[in-house]
């Protein structure tokens, strides 16, 4: 019995893009991270801080997949693409 490796992609390629905008008195901050894969899926991650104070902090992110070739299974994203969400983080420092 002959063993084949199966066929298909063995590697990926990606492309990431991120950056951090802080604002005056560094109270609020604007982040933004991107990972594209050349195959054709993005996710996006947007999100800010706010931080009124040296004790607390408020965090709001959202992560979205989104796949512009459907139904072609050749990439991690596609099988994520339902995936999206956001989260809210308070943080209180002691």
């Amino acid at each position: 019995m002959l063993f084949r490796s199966p066929e298909g992609q063995d590697g990926a390629d990606y492309v990431a893009f991120a950056f951090q905008q802080p604002f005056p008195n560094l109270i609020w901050r604007a982040d933004f991270a991107m990972l594209i894969d050349v195959e054709g899926s993005v996710l996006f991650q947007p999100g800010v801080r706010y931080r009124p104070s040296s004790k607390w902090q408020f965090d709001v992110y959202a992560n979205i997949i989104q796949d512009f070739t459907p139904n072609r299974n050749n990439d991690v994203l596609e099988t994520l693409d339902w995936a999206d969400e956001a989260f809210v983080r308070v943080s209180y420092f002691f």
